[in-house]
């Protein structure tokens, strides 16, 4: 006669059973908790965005000075993009040159591998 197994003998399945029962709740909880605390961020920094908003006038006038100081670092941020942007062009055609070079030295060394070979 075979004897019956004692299923709380083998603590391996015992402990996945309470595991299981467990995790649910405590993902339920811990997420429950990230969405409650993002909540609450959001409206604690809304009044205070508001208080500042409140606080700060905004003034329209701005010095000539400082107009021209923009434009002219308008200017010079302009300048770099362009010379970057033609700088880029001349790379990648030496680039593509490079590349019929190396095309060039592949078919040389194959046709002289051949030629090694044949003799």
């Amino acid at each position: 006669m075979r004897s019956t197994r004692n299923i709380d003998s083998y603590t391996d399945t015992a402990r996945r059973g309470q595991l299981s029962s467990v995790r649910i709740p405590l993902s339920i909880a811990l997420l429950s908790a990230g969405l409650a605390g993002t909540g609450l961020a959001g409206i604690c920094l809304l009044p205070a965005a508001a208080q500042v908003a409140e606080s700060t006038p905004q003034t329209s006038a701005v010095s000539p000075d400082a107009i021209k100081q923009r434009e002219q670092e308008l200017d010079a941020a302009r300048t770099q993009q362009k010379n970057a942007a033609e700088l880029q062009q001349k790379l990648k055609v030496d680039i593509a040159a490079i590349g019929q070079d190396r095309s060039k030295l592949n078919a040389q060394l194959i046709d002289i591998a051949a030629q090694v070979r044949s003799v």
